[in-house]
């Protein structure tokens, strides 16, 4: 913006509000004293990451307040690499500051190109699995481009990095740049999930943790949990694959089944649903999983 925070006159101007402008800072303290809610963010605001090979990574790292949530950023100074995460607002900033050091140092290290040196030069090519970034190219009229390893590549140079695959398929997943990075021994593994298949699971999870009347006892609620979160482990990669309309589907017919069940337990259905919510709508108001809970659309 090329404006100055118009709250402590010092900082760069990052956000505008009708006719005001304030950084993050202010931004951020001002949301959270209108909440209520005291300001725990305190964390180191730059970073550095040292590669094996000696070559230093810094990174500037902000967040700010949206409403109920929390966006972190990590933004390399003279270099590609970004990453970012999503928190809740009442998080510990401490914790949630933590991660994103933790992702900042996985992202670095983990290496998605393969590099080859030869008495020409230093040429490139894909791995067989790793992390791409698609963003906008500032240098090409804001078109598409791929920033991978922290370099950045036209879809031409990206042609050129896959043209050893050719005959090849690529299964790809297409993630919010705030979750979590696939590491070095991590991989993608088909996994087939349906709403037919998971309220199948939670049929059979029933069955054999409630009597023949279909009773469950508070007795046998960390028996029925312990099944019920494998079916809660594929409603959260349904909805990591960007299918959060089909995972809130499912989970609205999960909690609805699960209010159903008649029981003599104080914390059942209500914890459950409690854990559907927070997959399928993580960020919504006391009153989103009110109604959720109540089985209102």
């Amino acid at each position: 913006m090329g404006e100055i925070c118009e709250i402590c006159k010092k900082n760069p101007a990052k956000i505008r509000i009708g006719n005001h402008s304030y950084c993050f800072d202010c931004h951020n303290e001002m949301a959270l004293r209108d909440m209520g809610i005291d300001d725990s963010f305190t964390y180191a605001k730059n970073m550095s990451v040292i590669e094996p090979n000696g070559k230093m990574h810094t990174f500037e790292i902000e967040h700010i307040v949206l409403g109920s949530i929390v966006s972190w950023e990590a933004n390399e100074i003279d270099g590609e690499y970004r990453f970012r995460l999503i928190s809740d607002v009442d998080e510990d900033g401490t914790a949630v500051a933590q991660k994103l050091f933790r992702k900042i140092v996985d992202g670095v290290c983990s290496k998605t190109l393969q590099e080859h040196k030869s008495e020409w030069g230093t040429s490139f090519s894909l791995k067989s699995k790793g992390n791409i970034q698609i963003i906008e190219d500032e240098d090409n009229d804001w078109g598409p481009a791929f920033v991978i390893d922290g370099k950045k590549f036209t879809p031409e140079e990206f042609a050129e990095l896959i043209k050893g695959y050719v005959s090849f398929q690529m299964q790809y997943q297409i993630k919010d740049g705030s979750d979590k990075l696939l590491g070095d021994n991590e991989y993608l593994v088909p996994v087939k999930i349906s709403k037919q298949g998971l309220m199948e699971e939670l049929e059979t999870a029933l069955a054999v943790t409630t009597d023949r009347g279909g009773f469950l006892s508070y007795k046998n609620v960390p028996a029925f949990d312990e099944l019920f979160y494998k079916i809660l482990d594929k409603l959260q990669v349904l909805d990591d694959a960007l299918e959060r309309e089909k995972a809130q589907e499912i989970g609205r017919a999960i909690a609805k089944r699960l209010r159903e069940v008649e029981h003599d337990d104080d914390w059942f259905p209500v914890g459950d649903i409690q854990m559907i919510c927070r997959i399928v709508d993580p960020y919504g108001t006391d009153e989103e999983l009110q109604r959720y809970l109540e089985g209102e659309e």
